[in-house]
């Protein structure tokens, strides 16, 4: 017997969810809206935080780096430092690398060298490309291809395979090496020369005149050292034989500075080449080039001896300042940075220096991409509550409702002799179901879509593995097992008055308690009393109308709010730094006044420039004054007179510069604080004197008159053009690839205004994808929450309606007081969801940071109105559609519903 009353029930309950399938849909589609965000932002971290491991397991990323100073005097330290690291750690020399890591320019681009004797495995390059000339022993210079895209952006230029760069080092870095040369210097020409009066292929007359001009040549070559102790720069022409991803390159070279991997070897034997080649060229000269085939017998022995003695060997072993390391078996990190400290403070074990020990999890790069991490976890759980409080509310209302509908129903129930239990389970198992449904299909999309949209943005911001598919299986499990308590605990609630009464009173309609209060009759409209009467009556209803449109209306806020924000900077940088019809890019190493706008015209002999201003962009390191954080920013360097900058102007004045807001706030800066930062070897502290808000230009901005002669040469121009030309026409005639009369062939690009439109747009995409997200689902939710809420206030109030058919009321008449109750409750909670919006919008973009672009958080009055009428137009449309209904309602519901 319990068995068929068992099925009996499960029957019905199918069939009741069938029948009420308008009623259900509202709750499954708003349980998949709060499961899909919830779900799908777990599987975006999840699947994010996976990609970084990936990247980090490919490139054998180190759990240590070891930086240290050699100094002239610990130079032969370096190689028995080297064998006690590696004892400490276990003995495993395979764990311990080593390296020389500076910074170094490619083609005037800020870049980090790694040079290393043999091909890392500790750091490695991994998903690479190789060339003809790669050897992984003596011949390898591997670029990012991260940094080859930025290269094409910022010159026009596809860098490839074979392609030759120029790369500049500071020789100031190699100072203990060049000191040791140099204070040995004449020891080493003595041997050169006994090294010539020793070679049978010298004839005799060439020794005695090398020997006879020995002094000269000794200042020849003491010139050519001195010259670069002036000038420490030196550049080398360099095959690009690979092209990579790399572990510490996990930053885009927008906002890190890109490493790139050398052999130590390549660049010795191009070192030799260019020492070997001035020697070569002083004797020349002294010589008359009367001897120049033996001379350049006499440079090939050179080299042929060089590489066959140890010099090559010892100058590598020398070529060192920093160890990356794998922990050993068994090895605690913290107690093996705290030996390596301790080994180097002892100054009897090494001569050399130590920076710095740098784990993992203190590395620049890594603390902001695990930020990003943190933050992508953070907004499974800040945004989707919205959703999931939304989703309580309408299962509420819908048991709620559907309890009072069937009361009747319950009493026949319990008069038959179903047991309480019975139709608990009976409403649970309906209502779980209904959820069931929901949370099913927001399993299968949340993983699916919302990852691929958070990609947009870290496809941006780092170099990662390609996206895959992650699925949160344990917040899956505690997703359904939360839904079905709380799904079970809301029922239980609602239905334990109901179970609590007597077969009897159960029966009976449940009537409203009224306060009746005699007061003199006027003539009123009735549609509204009756609209406020209903709301008074049934206030847990109203409320939690007035709950819901809150949160629509707050999220509409929200996401038309955040693309106010966008807006906002985007016209600040268009209006402040981007106005000018189109902006130019130089090559490497243009001078100042190098183009004579004139020259440009078009096909009718008519000059097209009205305004040429130059100015000059780099990336400096720069950190406030006596700290020890640090951070790559741009740096702006232009004439005070520069019509197109057109942010916040400042006073002239000796050594001060103005600073972006965001940069200023990273670095703790406030007016009156010094920025210090080295830009062509020579170090600046510049006073802060102006900080002003940009969206997307994070830097300095250096007026030419207040820190003459900074950088040497223009990077960009702000071209402003005359009456009638067009952005195309000017973009062809500045453009030399299109334009073969174009004589500057320095000019590698022209920009347009519309195009740096785009290009900021582009910035902003991984925002504005979650913004459209947001909006999406707030009109969904407003939707979803309005129609169910309409079609429960209908069916409740089809005892009025039916009675007031019955009374002879037009249909107009009686859908006037539905609309006025919706309304009016629209309205209560569109004006709290309007101080709801700028909250969740501060949430919202505080965990959707990024080093882009920075926020100036703000909402147009504009997107207040909207949001108040998008909420308030749904909720008209709903009700009006839902009016048409109560042409169908029968007189006979008047004596079936319950009041």
């Amino acid at each position: 017997m319990k068995n068929k009353t068992n099925e009996l029930l499960l029957r019905k309950c199918f069939r009741d969810i069938f029948h009420n399938l308008k009623q259900f849909i509202a709750i499954i589609f708003i349980v998949a809206v709060a499961v899909t965000l919830f779900i799908g932002l777990e599987a975006n971290s999840k699947e994010f935080s996976k990609r970084v491991n990936k990247v980090y397991e490919a490139g054998n990323i180190s759990d240590l780096w070891i930086t240290f100073n050699p100094g002239s005097e610990g130079l032969t330290d370096t190689k028995k430092d080297y064998e006690n690291i590696v004892s400490l750690n276990g003995g495993n020399a395979s764990l311990v690398e080593k390296r020389f890591y500076f910074s170094a320019n490619i083609e005037n681009t800020a870049a980090n060298a790694i040079i290393s004797k043999d091909f890392p495995k500790i750091n490695t390059a991994y998903n690479y490309e190789k060339g003809e000339s790669f050897n992984s022993l003596n011949n390898f210079f591997f670029i990012d291809k991260d940094f080859v895209d930025r290269y094409e952006i910022l010159t026009g230029e596809k860098l490839e395979l074979g392609d030759i760069l120029s790369v500049s080092f500071d020789l100031t870095m190699f100072e203990s090496i060049l000191n040791e040369l140099d204070e040995n210097l004449e020891i080493y020409l003595t041997d050169f020369f006994n090294f010539i009066n020793n070679l049978e292929i010298i004839p005799s007359e060439l020794k005695d005149f090398l020997n006879n001009y020995q002094d000269d040549i000794i200042n020849e070559i003491e010139n050519f050292f001195n010259n670069y102790s002036n000038n420490p720069y030196i550049s080398f022409d360099l095959e690009v034989n690979g092209l990579m991803s790399h572990p510490e390159n996990i930053q885009t070279s927008t906002f890190n500075s890109s490493s790139f991997l050398v052999s130590s070897e390549l660049l010795f034997n191009n070192l030799v080449d260019r020492v070997l080649g001035n020697v070569e060229t002083s004797l020349n000269n002294i010589t008359n080039n009367n001897y120049a085939s033996q001379i350049d017998n006499i440079i090939l022995e050179i080299k042929n001896r060089i590489e066959d003695s140890s010099l090559e060997e010892d100058v590598l072993d020398l070529l060192v300042n920093q160890f990356v390391l794998k922990l050993g078996e068994g090895i605690d990190i913290n107690d093996l940075t705290n030996k390596i400290s301790d080994y180097y403070n002892d100054q009897n074990n090494t001569r050399c220096s130590l920076i710095a020990i740098t784990n993992l999890n203190n590395m620049p790069s890594n603390m902001v991409i695990q930020s990003d991490i943190i933050q992508s976890k953070q907004l499974a759980y800040c945004f989707p509550l919205i959703f999931f409080l939304v989703a309580i509310l309408v299962v509420l209302t819908t048991i709620s409702q559907l309890i009072l509908k069937e009361r009747t129903e319950i009493g026949t129930f319990k008069s038959l002799g179903f047991s309480k239990i019975s139709i608990f389970t009976y409403y649970m198992l309906m209502m779980s179901i209904t959820t069931l449904f929901g949370v099913i299909l927001g399993l299968i999309i949340g993983p699916i879509l919302l990852p691929q949209v958070m990609n947009i943005k870290y496809d941006i911001l780092y170099s990662l593995v390609p996206i895959g598919y992650s699925f949160p299986f344990l917040s899956s499990f505690l997703v359904i097992i939360g839904v079905f308590l709380v799904t079970v605990f809301l029922t239980y609630i609602l239905i334990y008055k109901e179970l609590s009464l007597t077969p009897a009173k159960s029966m009976r309609p449940s009537v409203p308690k009224i306060n009746l209060k005699e007061k003199e009759a006027k003539p009123k409209n009735i549609s509204l009393m009756m609209a406020l009467r209903n709301i008074r009556v049934h206030i847990f209803k109203s409320i939690m109308v007035i709950v819901g449109v809150m949160g629509c209306t707050g999220l509409l806020i929200c996401g038309m709010g955040i693309d106010d924000v966008l807006n906002y900077g985007k016209n600040n940088d268009l209006n402040g730094f981007f106005g000018s019809d189109v902006q130019v890019t130089f090559n490497a190493n243009t001078l100042e006044g190098s183009v004579d706008p004139s020259v440009f015209k078009d096909s009718e002999g008519n000059e097209i420039i009205d305004k040429w201003e130059e100015y000059s962009m780099s990336q400096v390191n720069a950190s406030k004054e006596n700290s020890s954080y640090s951070e790559m920013i741009y740096l702006f360097y232009f004439s005070e007179s520069s019509t197109n900058f057109k942010f916040n102007h400042w006073e002239i004045e000796e050594n001060t510069c103005a600073l972006a807001e965001s940069k200023a706030k990273n670095l703790g800066i406030k007016v009156g604080d010094y920025i210090t930062f080295t830009s062509d070897n020579t170090e600046y502290k510049l006073k802060v004197v102006d900080i002003f808000y940009t969206f997307t230009l994070g830097g300095v901005f250096i007026y030419k008159e207040s820190v003459p002669n900074l950088l040497p040469y223009v990077t960009n121009a702000w071209v402003s053009l005359k009456e009638g030309v067009s952005y195309s026409e000017a973009k062809e005639i500045l453009t030399p690839a299109t334009n073969e009369n174009n004589p500057y062939s320095f000019i590698t690009s022209a920009m347009v205004y519309p195009e740096n439109v785009d290009r900021i747009d582009g910035y902003m995409t991984s925002v504005k994808s979650m913004t459209n997200t947001i909006k999406v689902f707030a009109i969904i939710l407003a939707v979803i929450v309005l129609i169910n809420l309409s079609i429960l206030n209908f069916r409740e109030r089809l005892r009025d309606l039916a009675t007031l058919k019955v009374l002879g009321f037009s249909t107009f008449e009686i859908s006037k007081s539905l609309i006025y109750e919706t309304m009016i409750l629209t309205i209560i909670g569109a004006l709290f969801g309007l101080a709801l919006g700028f909250p969740l919008e501060m949430i919202v973009l505080m965990t959707n940071q990024t080093p882009i672009i920075s926020y100036h958080y703000t909402i147009f009055l504009l997107t207040f109105v909207y949001s108040l009428l998008i909420s308030l137009v749904t909720a008209l449309v709903v009700n009006i559609l839902m009016s048409f209904s109560i042409r169908k309602i029968s007189m006979s519901e008047s004596l079936k519903s319950i009041e």
